[in-house]
């Protein structure tokens, strides 16, 4: 089941991504057909296999539900995605996760979460993830909502 998480995970994106650009039915239907397959594929295997049945058509329910959604994603942006930045992302992710279940044998819970963050962060910037157009357009969102906030007393 760990598996089928990381592809959940990785689908939010797309789900924010579909909402952004007003696209929600999107994944409605999409959520819909991953439904009505892990239904049936549970019916089928569960009976055979047990809960490994269920956990494996949960994972294969997720990623094809990620891979639906990137794909109508993918035709939606063209080659404005940036394959290198997912990549690196995914890359921080696994990192982050894995200092942090190998710190929290040795350190609080909140202690590993706080160094894993803090490693992902330099990791971030290690490997240049953003670049500046990002940064420039990271700024250009946040300065209006601060000078508003400052501006009128909000």
């Amino acid at each position: 089941m760990i598996w089928a998480v990381f592809f959940s995970y990785l689908a939010h994106v797309t789900v924010y991504t579909l909402n952004s650009i007003n696209r929600q039915i999107i994944y409605t239907k999409i959520t819909f057909l991953a439904m009505v397959l892990n239904v049936v594929l549970n019916l089928i295997f569960i009976p055979l296999f047990s809960f490994i049945g269920a956990s494996l058509t949960t994972l294969f329910t997720e990623f094809i539900g990620l891979s639906l959604m990137f794909y109508y994603l993918k035709r939606y942006f063209g080659d404005s995605i940036r394959y290198v930045f997912m990549a690196k992302s995914i890359f921080l992710m696994l990192m982050s996760s894995i200092i942090m279940l190998c710190l929290i044998k040795f350190v609080s819970t909140q202690l590993s979460f706080v160094i894993s963050i803090g490693m992902y962060l330099v990791l971030l910037y290690l490997l240049s993830v953003f670049t500046k157009e990002d940064v420039n357009l990271f700024k250009k969102v946040l300065t209006p909502l601060y000078t508003k906030g400052v501006n009128k007393g909000e």
